[in-house]
């Protein structure tokens, strides 16, 4: 489609899918928009029979003006018969944090840009911020190596491992485009090796972890029960919301995750145990008699806003509710909880261990009861290794009643650790932990 390509036509345009929009006047330029707004300025032409495409820049970085200027300068080159999509010093002026947010723009899928994305793009942009304004062909290997030395400087060897292989691929795809020459990727050895993580607490483990939860605050407590008794990740956990439950009061209670909080980009269900739901249930039921009990019309309206079964209080810029925070506080505080009811009984504090690491524990226990390996991976929102290849693209229920049984009897297992039966009786673990 041919458009006359101004400053007001890019900042009102909006679309459904990615479209590309041809210039009425200058041929070959162009402007690539997509469905999250995000606008590049490209300019296209053929030499010598064949296709060129270059990257101006993205808006508002590079005004339609700015972007037109430099479309007239590539048109000049296209003339002579010169590469243009070669880099150029004139396209240099792009610096390092503008190319890594059109590759997140442009070149990962959209059906990708799930929170998965937007955290890598986090982790790159905060562990080389120090490189972010220089010019993107003027970053060199050592620039990579000092910036991947600090991230192990401060302790952290694993992240510092994780940022050079998420920099690998995305300055590979600046290669690709025309917008450096060579990879200083390449060159640079990763700062350790990445190692996977084998931390199974067992059944011991498991009840000490199980009993803490009921030590945290609310909302910690129903939070760190849900984890527990779901196997799923803390940031889908903490993303929950109350229109996600389905059927609570009947016989088969579920939560419908969206495809945007699920690594596979699909929405799941996961069943809900008669455990769970009686979790879930009260913790609506203490957020309705917070609603109740507030004087504030202002607080109350924010909260009666608030979509999240869990919320801690946070409040986004726009002024709108946001998941939980204070994630790595409440790790701090559910550890500490367990090796306090430890300490009670004259045992050593637990070794290390994450929450995720509860995912094991499920996955490993349903093994161990005989539940087929491909019912604990859907659970766990895994590709089940035994039905891949052609397989996997016809096979495509979801083993709900399957699943729903498993989830039964893991969250059986869990409370049959010590689950305090009374309300004095969980006043006195949160007493001993305290």
């Amino acid at each position: 489609m041919k458009v006359n390509i101004s400053e007001r036509f890019v900042r009102a345009l909006s679309v459904e899918k990615r479209c590309t929009f041809w210039d009425d006047k200058l041929a070959g330029f162009g402007v690539r928009k997509s469905p999250n707004g995000a606008a590049t300025f490209i300019f296209r032409a053929r030499i010598k029979r064949v296709v060129r495409e270059a990257v101006i820049g993205t808006y508002p970085a590079f005004s339609a003006a700015a972007a037109r200027e430099e479309a007239k300068a590539l048109r000049r080159s296209a003339e002579r018969g010169d590469d243009f999509s070669r880099p150029r010093a004139a396209r240099g002026a792009l610096s390092f944090g503008d190319a890594v947010a059109l590759y997140f723009d442009t070149a990962v899928p959209l059906k990708k840009r799930n929170r998965y994305a937007r955290e890598t793009r986090m982790a790159i942009e905060k562990n080389c911020a120090r490189i972010l304004k220089r010019p993107l062909d003027s970053v060199t290997e050592d620039d990579i190596r000092e910036a991947l030395a600090a991230i192990v400087k401060r302790g952290a060897p694993h992240m510092a491992t994780n940022v050079h292989a998420m920099l690998g691929p995305v300055f590979e795809w600046f290669v690709t485009e025309r917008l450096i020459a060579e990879n200083p990727v390449r060159r640079v050895a990763p700062p350790a090796e990445r190692q996977r993580r084998r931390r199974r607490p067992d059944d011991a483990e498991l009840g000490y972890i199980w009993r803490a939860t009921f030590a945290l605050e609310p909302p910690w407590q129903a939070f760190a029960q849900t984890l527990v008794l779901t196997g799923q990740r803390i940031s889908s956990v903490a993303q929950m919301e109350a229109d996600h439950l389905a059927n609570l009061g009947g016989a088969q209670p579920e939560w419908r995750q969206p495809g945007e909080s699920m690594k596979m980009d699909e929405e799941w269900i996961t069943p809900l145990a008669p455990a769970l739901v009686d979790v879930l249930v009260g913790e609506m039921a203490r957020r309705r008699a917070e609603i109740e009990a507030c004087e504030s019309d202002e607080r109350r309206a924010v909260l009666v806003s608030v979509p999240f079964v869990f919320w801690g209080g946070r409040i986004g810029r726009n002024g709108s509710p946001r998941p939980m925070s204070g994630l790595s506080k409440f790790r701090t505080a559910w550890r500490n909880a367990a090796d306090a009811l430890r300490a009670k009984d004259g045992l050593p504090p637990l070794k290390h261990w994450q929450p995720h690491d509860l995912r094991r524990a499920l996955s490993s226990t349903l093994g161990r009861n005989g539940v087929p390996l491909h019912i604990a991976e859907l659970i766990l929102d895994h590709r089940s290794r035994e039905i891949s290849g052609v397989a996997a693209v016809y096979q495509l229920y979801q083993f709900l009643s399957e699943r729903r049984a498993a989830l039964n009897q893991w969250a059986e297992h869990v409370v049959s650790l010590g689950e305090p039966a009374t309300a004095p009786q969980r006043a006195a673990v949160k007493q001993e932990a305290s």
